[in-house]
């Protein structure tokens, strides 16, 4: 079993970017949004179901729920990298 499929996604996420907590996950700066990105290209939209994705969405940037895993997918990371000019 892989650490993608032990850990949820916003877990996982955290753990790769190497925040000490999960809620330091929405703080963000400019680079850790940037590992955030990375990471998500190594995590295909099937690896996670709708819900993970839509919580991460929410959690991480304040996104609005996405009908697909792909959607929800490509707004966490589109999001993320619009964040990053704040």
């Amino acid at each position: 079993m892989s650490t993608t499929q032990l850990l949820s996604l916003v877990e996982y996420i955290s753990y790769k970017v190497g925040c000490t907590y999960i809620s330091d996950l929405p703080g963000l700066d400019g680079l850790g949004k940037m590992k955030a990105v990375h990471v998500l290209d190594d995590v295909s939209a099937d690896v996670y179901p709708l819900k993970e994705w839509n919580d991460a969405l929410q959690y991480i940037v304040h996104g609005s729920a996405e009908l697909t895993a792909e959607e929800a997918r490509a707004a966490l990371m589109r999001k993320l990298c619009d964040r990053q000019i704040e």
